[in-house]
């Protein structure tokens, strides 16, 4: 085998090497929320979190744990959320909506795709049979160091 080939076998194995630590990281990166802020959200408690954190342009988690008024986690809540930002000269409104997942009884995770930096206004919605939905609002704001 010439040393070419061994050159471009190791240079290779190198790159798949490093792929999968990034791959892994990453994975691990995007599931370790940080620590959460506590949020009254219409007849809801909630404890919630955005990774990365600081948020920025593209993939954002938001993480939720949600309790009733007697503080008992709340495993059969529908969440839904978008990200809105505003129309500006020329560039259109731009829109995310959020994927949910139900990670254990009563916690919550909403990823976003964000399109660009800048300010995003979500709305997070919160419906369980029996209770009222709920909603809040908030900015969120990507690109902020």
């Amino acid at each position: 085998m010439s040393k070419r080939i061994q050159a471009r076998m190791v240079l290779g194995a190198v790159a798949v090497i490093a792929s999968i630590g990034v791959l892994v990281a990453g994975a691990c990166w995007q599931r370790e929320p940080a620590p959460g802020v506590e949020l009254r959200i219409g007849s809801f408690q909630a404890t919630a979190s955005v990774t990365p954190d600081p948020p920025r342009a593209g993939r954002n988690s938001l993480f939720l744990e949600i309790r009733d008024e007697a503080g008992e986690t709340v495993a059969d809540a529908t969440l839904s959320a978008s990200a809105v930002m505003a129309a500006m000269g020329s560039m259109p409104e731009m829109r995310s909506v959020a994927r949910s997942e139900v990670l254990a009884s009563g916690r919550y995770r909403l990823d976003f795709e964000l399109g660009m930096s800048g300010s995003w206004s979500v709305t997070l919605r919160i419906e369980k049979p029996g209770a009222a939905p709920a909603e809040l609002h908030f900015e969120l704001k990507t690109g902020v160091p």
